[in-house]
This record gives structure tokens, sequence and C-alpha cells, in this order.
């Protein structure tokens, strides 16, 4: 079985009809971490962001404040989640925001009720709507469902 349907797999028996958020991660954005510390890292805390100091990929959405950006869905038994539209996206806006594609390491499952979505402009005239903010920023490990570590 691919990944791809071993995820699908496991969110329909772990949240079946919810609404959640995929945050997708490379360890290649995170140099120095392992994937065991990164996972360890997000566990604990309920995001990547362990360097205060520390500005991610993409950032740069202007006066908007952005904890993360992920791919909102709602899980359904008859739905390919990862290995359908997930997948291209991730491929697609990568490649148009650094010139090359992330290889998945980690994907982060976020339960979308504690969560709030974030528009802004990307670039000068391009509105989206892919960061999120924590509803409850002092317990951002409280939206955490889940962290598939891939191999």
């Amino acid at each position: 079985m691919k990944v791809g349907q071993k995820f699908d797999r496991w969110l329909e028996e772990n949240s079946p009809n919810e609404d959640i958020v995929l945050c997708f991660l490379g360890i290649q954005d995170h140099p120095g971490k392992t994937l065991d510390e990164l996972a360890d890292i997000v566990l604990k805390t309920g995001t990547d962001k362990y360097d205060l100091n520390r500005t991610g990929q993409g950032y740069n959405a202007g006066a908007e404040h952005i904890d993360f950006f992920g791919t909102p869905t709602k899980v359904r038994k008859d739905k390919n989640i990862f290995a359908s539209e997930l997948l291209s996206d991730l491929y697609r806006s990568t490649l148009g925001d650094r010139g090359y594609a992330i290889r998945i390491d980690i994907v982060i499952i976020y339960d979308a009720s504690k969560l709030v979505s974030v528009e802004y402009l990307y670039g000068k005239d391009i509105e989206e709507s892919d960061g999120f903010i924590f509803r409850d920023p002092e317990n951002k490990k409280d939206a955490l469902l889940g962290v598939l570590k891939i191999y």
C-alpha cells in the first residue's frame, strides 16, 4: 500500500467527517534537524516554529501575521485526500515560491475548528487564504490531531 493510501485510511479511521488543515514540511527547510527531532518538536509544541528569529519560507505576506501555511480539506471516505489534490498542490506551490519542489517528510494534521484562515496578498495582486493562525496561540498543541512522518 502506498503512503498516500495509508494516510487516507488513517484519516478515515481517526478523523471521519472532520474539517482538517494539513501542513506539509520538508526537512531541507530545517537545517540541523533530523526527521525525528522535527517531529518531536511538533508533537511537543503543536508547530514547527522552534526558533523565534527564523522566518519560514513564504512568510512575507505583508502586514498579516501567519503561523503556518496549510491546505484545508474535509475527510470523507469517498475522497483520496493525500494522493490526489494535496500532493499536486504542494508541488505547484513550492515550485512557484522557491523554484524547486520539496520532498514531503512530515504532514501535520490540525483540527480546522481551532484555526483561523488568514487572507493576504501574495505578491502584489494575488489574494490567498492558505495562511492560518491558532485560535488559542498559548495552546497550539490543542489544535494538533496528528503528525505523520514519511520515511
